[in-house]
């Protein structure tokens, strides 16, 4: 739907301290490290209808496959690149998760802005909502009136945010309905788009290697959710016949790394990676390649 609502913003910068620039540099790569998620994308164009068509983008949904991910979501945030649109308040997006859950990510908004080959993350956790004109950023769900299109897009009401997601499960087929709600006008596309899913449930994996008589070896976290691998107990074990007993305990680095000495006996060694949990998240155990010194 066209509309005319213009906005404005003036920022104003003042000059901080060295040492809080510093304090505040140093959390915001704590809240990074913390924050990492799994990226997952379809890079197949949609195209926005013009003259003679209902208003359906093409193809009517475009969907995402997500698999892998354990636990429930946290967090997700949608990035749409390479948008193109004559007038962009005719456009709506409408997000469906795999068990039903909906949130618009855009509706007539943008006025009558022509963008071009723009890219825009929604992020419940930004600033502001999409501007006039658009330009490419990151911004949180815009919703101006409602998302108009027909199914197979569910019917509303729809959520306003991207925390509609919190607490169900990621795996399975994520739909992105985009519609041209004046399609006799002005048509567009997208480039592609993707998924930036966060869960409370963060797979492991461990590997080993000898070093003299030291085995040495890493915890890498499937998803990229670095802070399951810092700081992690871990035991390194040998086999005793028919049972495995502990060669030594320790703890990973910051970047989850670990050595235990005394692996001189001609045995199967194996570490396995202890649970452990945080603020909001659960580190699954997780058990090496068996190592075999002759």
């Amino acid at each position: 739907m066209r509309n005319s609502r213009t906005s404005g913003r003036t920022i104003a910068w003042r000059a901080a301290p060295l040492g809080m620039v510093l304090m505040v540099l140093l959390l915001l790569g704590s809240l990074i490290a913390v924050a990492s998620a799994s990226t997952f994308i379809n890079g197949d164009a949609i195209t926005i209808p013009t003259s003679g068509s209902d208003g359906r983008a093409t193809p009517y949904p475009s969907g995402i496959s997500v698999s892998g991910l354990k636990g429930t979501i946290i967090d997700v945030n949608a990035t749409i690149s390479g948008f193109s649109h004559g007038w962009a308040n005719d456009v709506d997006i409408l997000l469906v998760g795999p068990h039903g859950q909906s949130t618009v990510l855009l509706a007539d908004a943008g006025g009558a802005s022509d963008p071009a080959d723009v890219e825009l993350t929604f992020d419940d956790a930004a600033a502001g909502e999409v501007p006039i004109p658009i330009v490419s950023g990151t911004f949180k769900p815009t919703n101006l009136i409602n998302f108009e299109g027909g199914s197979p897009a569910p019917a509303g009401p729809y959520g306003a945010t991207l925390a509609e997601f919190t607490g169900t499960g990621a795996n399975g087929t994520w739909n992105l309905f985009v519609f041209d709600d004046v399609s006799i006008f002005d048509g567009g596309s997208i480039g592609s788009w993707s998924l930036d899913i966060t869960t409370d449930k963060h797979s492991r994996s461990v590997k080993i290697r000898f070093q003299g008589a030291r085995v040495k070896g890493a915890v890498a976290v499937r998803d990229g959710y670095t802070a399951c691998a810092s700081s992690v107990p871990v035991a390194v074990q040998y086999r005793d016949g028919s049972t495995w007993r502990n060669l030594g305990k320790t703890t990973t680095s910051a970047t989850g790394r670990f050595a235990v000495g005394g692996a001189s006996e001609s045995t199967k060694y194996r570490a396995i990676a202890k649970p452990k949990s945080l603020a909001g998240h659960s580190c699954l155990k997780a058990i090496s390649n068996r190592l075999v010194r002759r």
